[in-house]
């Protein structure tokens, strides 16, 4: 299978590989990403594990405040602290090299 790095280039291999119009494989590609996305923002809002089987698992933790420094002028800056989502990949995943 070749590169994918574009919407229009994974809705154009699933339309490709299943047969499918080129809307209905949009379709299912917007499906897929909206549904990913409301998983990680329900991960953010509520931190714990997110489990999708077969891909990984989705985590929140927090991140202590910290000083870093603004690389155009030197200045030192606080960085305040947040939430950082976490991805852990299925065995199977790892395993193959992705």
């Amino acid at each position: 299978m070749a590169s994918i790095d574009t919407m229009d280039a994974l809705e154009a291999s699933i339309s490709t590989e299943f047969s499918l119009s080129g809307k209905k494989a949009h379709d299912i590609v917007s499906a897929v990403f909206e549904g990913t996305k409301s998983l990680l923002v329900a991960s953010v809002k509520d931190p714990q594990f997110r489990l999708v089987t077969k891909l990984g698992v989705f985590e929140t933790r927090k991140a202590a405040p910290k000083v870093g420094r603004n690389p155009r002028t030197g200045e030192t800056i606080h960085i305040p602290a947040k939430n950082k989502l976490i991805f852990k990949p299925t065995k199977a995943i790892v395993d193959a090299g992705l």
